[in-house]
Formats: C-alpha cells, structure tokens, sequence
C-alpha cells in the first residue's frame, strides 16, 4: 500500500482502516521480533494532540496515512505522558526519566532541593545526561532529530546572531544569520540530547520566532530534515534512530501556515523544500467548507498526516519498511487539561508499527512515554545501565501479546501537582512549597500561585474554570463514572483500601526523589483566606488570552459527546 494524500483522493478512510481492523483481528502472534540490533527506530512526536484528531481514535479529520499505520500496528488505549507539557514531556521520552530528575543548573537553582520541585518548561537536558540517542549512538546506531526541540537552553558563551521582528527574509545579511543561527542549534542538539545528526530544528516554538515573518509552521521543512536523514542511511550496514518532532497541532495558526512562502525557512531561504508540501489548493478548499473554528486543527493534522505518508513513502522507497518500527505518540493532550494531571492533559493517542508483529492490534495496558526508551533498547539488545534511574518498563511484552501488561500504575508530575492512576481510579496530590504558603499566609499576594507557579499564566486559568477541585490539595476520580474528573471523591473514600493503595504507592514513587513531597495536608489550604485568594484567580477572563478563540473556540467541558478514545475502547473491547 503507497503513500497517499487525502486532499487529492477526497476520502475519508476511515472505513478502509476500519475493514482493516477486522481483517486482520487483534494482536494476532506471527513472527518473532526483530533480531538483536537489526531494526531501525523512528520516533514520530507530535505537538499537542487529542484524541479526535486522529481518524483511527474515531475522529472526524481524514488521517489517512496515520489510520494505515494502525490498522498495521498497535493502537494503545492507555497511554499517558509524564507531564502534560511540552518540554518535560520530551524529556521524558528522550531520557526515560520523570522531569524531576532533571539536573540543570537552571532547574536545580529554581528549585531548592528542601522543597517541592515544580514541572513547567523548565526540565532541560544537559550534556551528561544519558539520553537514549546518546546510548544508541554508542552501541553502532546512527542517530537523527528533526523538527521541535524546546529541551534545552543556549549555553552561556553561545553566539547567536541577533533578529529584528520586522527583518527582510530577502535581505543576504538577514539570510546568512539565519543560516549560522541553524548550524548553532543543530550543534546544540547534538551536543545536548547525543545526536549524530540534526537538521530543521525549531528550537522553541515557531511563533516565538525574532522575526515575524517566520512566525509560521514550516512543514516542507521539517520533513526535508527527516527525508535528508532517512537518505543518508542508504548503503549503509548500521541501524539507525530518528525523532522526529512535527509542530501541529500547537499554536501559531495552521491555516495561515498554508499562505506562506516555506521557502524563507528558520534556516535561510531554500527552494527545494516545496518538494515535501501537500497540495495546498486542495486543503485550502476543504477549508472553505469548514466553521472556521475547525480549520486550525484540521489544516495542522493534514499536514502532519503528509508528514507520516513521506516517512513511510521514504522508508519504501529506502529498502527500510520490513525492518523499521515507528513509534508514533502525543507529548500531551490539550485545552483545557494541558498543564493539569487530569486526563485531558496526560493521557494521549499511541501507535506502535513493528513489521511482521503488530497487525491492526488494540491494547487497554497502562503505558507510558516513559516506557519507549527501555523498549528500544531491549530491542536493540542493549543492557540498562545499573548506574542510570530508569522509570520506565519494556513494552515489548505487549508487543507480543496485547493483552498483556506491564505496570500497575502510571504516575505524573505537573506543576506542584503529583499523581498516580491505576486504569480506574486516580489520586492528585497538590502541595505547594512552604515558601509560597507564607506568601499567602502573610498577605503578599492576593491570588494563589498556579500549578505551574506563575501567574497569571495561560493553560492554568483555562483549566482551573473546568475542574471544579483544580485547586483542592486532595483529589479522588473515579474515571469510568466521571471520565471528565468533575466530582472529587476523596472525602467519601478516604478510609478505603483504593485510596490507602493508591497513595501508598505514590509514596513510594516520590521517595526516589531528591526532592521530598509529602502527602500530609497543608492547614492553610482549608481555611477561608485560601478560598478568598481563589477567587481572584477564577475572575480571570479566559477569553482574553489572545490564541485561545483563534485554535480552541469555545471550550465546552465536559464534552456533550463521550471522548472518542472511549468509544474505541468499547470497540476493541467487542472484539476480545
């Protein structure tokens, strides 16, 4: 089955893949896996996504070429991230480790290590660290990046050119300077995160670009890197690793993106990218059909659809398809759980394509993004190192058999928040550092200090006007009678075994912290004072915040409709 684009065939394939899942039947054994060290891996991590983006989750947007690498992999419905944002997130899956073991001077320095540590975009990979690139790369992997980054700073003596925001991309000067400022942070990545190879690399984020002019997302771009690096391995006798980090559906808007000239790139201007660009006219006029709140998303999914279609069309035409397994998750979900431990932030969609091994496959395991880098290397037949905290677990079990599992619980770490789930119910802890609390005991402030400490600060006040408990130390779901996580039990199941297991198993998880957090309650937190402080942060009007009409429209929470990743778990489990 070739490549294909959506926006010439005008179809939604959907039922092909969905004939697909039947045919093929659910996590039918067939052959071995891979021999030790003769399989590529390719990492596809996405920016912000939900569940109903993706037509293989039962979303409405044609994602043909990722619904075809589920109806030939596994499709996970319990898969979760660290952290629901970006930066720790990637962390996560670059160092198999939970962001509160980041070990950054900046990071170490923000947070005194007597205190609570809080996970924001602050979890930076160092040069020290182990990253699974860096481990790769060491035992015979040549090891890519292409696309985002957003893990690490520039090093103090770092030369970077300076930008203006109204800079002519057309000048030579302005061209030159974008073209050092790329060589840096390609030398960066490789520095930092132990790549051999980088290329396209968005540093940030695009809108946070010096020049207004590249305030877009460049997708013809970004593929290039990829397609460059996918080129280079031809001939050659070593396996080989890439991550790849396509920007949509984050923000700046996905439909202006289609208007810009992508030969003005982050890295100069370069004519040969327009070879990896969809077919703009036709997404421009499925466009015009749309409300023009569905047309960010939309747009930002077509393209990265076209993103997954080019690797695998590469892959083919390569000689790598039979022996290149592809990893294809979320960093996080969105609006209005980003930066939050409810669902809606950390538990995302998950694809793994293993040739010969996974075939239209449905697991309901409890997995998360920390488990991908110990899966890669017992693939690859590479021993962990006793010397180096690893928090994740080898999936290759459910690989082979999806219907088994490997963890009993999945915890994460947002802000000053800690959690732990067990599938059915989820506990959340929030625990400020007792440096705040005397800032609000003492009256210096006349708000509480968000999740993620500042405020105001944008995906906070979204979330904290959706779930009503966001600011109670001690929260309590029940998921499968309130998915939404709109009623907090905690109080009525206190003295239960459930809880007493859960939070059991919490402690034990922080206790491999440097930094202590404990799970006794803080007396300020229940006192007229706090509520009083919550009040001015509740009277924020979330509607001010410039993107969020323009990607999200109106957030309606709890959804009318049941998420769509529930009505695939009902699916699969009819298949069973």
């Amino acid at each position: 089955m070739g490549y294909k684009s959506v926006w010439g065939l005008r179809i939604h394939i959907l039922v092909s893949v969905g004939l697909a899942f039947l045919i093929l039947g659910c996590g039918s054994k067939t052959a071995p896996l891979p021999k030790t060290g003769q399989a590529n891996f390719i990492i596809i991590y996405t920016d912000e996504l939900q569940f109903s983006d993706l037509g293989c989750y039962g979303g409405k947007i044609p994602t043909p070429n990722i619904d075809r690498l589920a109806a030939e992999g596994m499709l996970f419905n319990s898969a979760y991230t660290t952290a629901s944002m970006c930066t720790p997130s990637r962390y996560t899956v670059l160092t198999g480790q939970f962001p509160g073991r980041c070990s950054a001077p900046s990071f170490m320095e923000e947070n005194p290590i007597h205190e609570p540590y809080n996970i924001a975009w602050n979890a930076w990979i160092t040069e020290e660290k182990r990253t699974l690139p860096r481990v790769l790369s060491k035992n015979g992997f040549v090891t890519g990046m292409a696309g985002k980054w957003h893990i690490g700073e520039v090093p103090d003596g770092t030369t970077l050119p300076g930008f203006h925001h109204d800079d002519q991309l057309e000048d030579a000067d302005i061209d030159q300077k974008l073209q050092d400022q790329q060589l840096t942070y390609q030398h960066l990545v490789k520095k930092l995160g132990g790549f051999d190879y980088a290329a396209s690399v968005v540093w940030a984020n695009y809108d946070s670009h010096a020049i207004k002019a590249l305030q877009f997302h460049n997708f013809p771009w970004m593929a290039q890197g990829a397609m460059g690096f996918i080129e280079q391995q031809k001939g050659s006798d070593r396996p080989f690793f890439l991550y790849v980090a396509p920007t949509a559906v984050h923000g700046p808007n996905h439909v202006k993106d289609l208007s810009r000239n992508v030969t003005f790139t982050p890295g100069g201007r370069d004519h040969a990218v327009t070879k990896w660009q969809l077919d703009v006219p036709s997404l421009q006029e499925k466009l015009s059909e749309l409300p023009e709140k569905e047309t960010h998303r939309y747009a930002g999914m077509a393209q990265t659809d076209h993103l997954v279609g080019l690797i695998r069309q590469k892959l083919d035409e390569s000689g790598f398809t039979e022996n290149t397994v592809i990893i294809f998750m979320a960093d996080h979900n969105i609006e209005p759980g980003k930066a939050t431990s409810f669902e809606k932030g950390i538990h995302v969609p998950l694809i793994v394509y293993w040739p010969q091994q996974t075939s239209g496959a449905f697991s309901d395991a409890l997995v998360q993004n920390t488990d991908i880098y110990p899966t890669i290397l017992e693939a690859a037949g590479i021993p962990l190192s006793k010397n180096y905290p690893l928090d994740g677990i080898s999936m290759l079990p459910i690989i082979k058999d999806p219907k088994q599992s490997i963890r009993k619980y999945i915890y994460a770490e947002n802000g000053y928040t800690r959690s732990v789930c067990d599938g059915k119910y989820k506990y959340i802890a929030l625990r400020f550092p007792q440096s705040l609390i005397e800032i609000m005991q003492n009256g210096e402030t006349d708000n509480v200090p968000s999740y993620v400490k500042n405020w105001p600060q944008a995906h906070s006040a979204i979330a904290m006007n959706f779930f009503p408990a966001y600011f109670e130390q001690d929260q309590l779901y029940k998921l499968d009678a309130d998915p939404f996580e709109q009623k907090n039990i905690y109080q009525a199941m206190r003295e239960t075994d459930e809880l007493r297991n859960l939070k059991d198993a919490l402690k034990n998880h922080l206790a491999t912290f440097n930094h202590p957090f404990s799970l006794d309650q803080i007396p300020f937190l229940q006192t007229e004072e706090y509520q009083k402080l919550l009040a001015k942060n509740l009277a924020f009007d979330i509607y001010s915040i410039p993107w969020l009409n323009r990607d999200h429209g109106e957030i309606i929470w709890p959804p009318e409709e049941q998420e769509i990743n529930e009505q695939t778990k009902s699916k699969s489990d009819d298949r069973e």
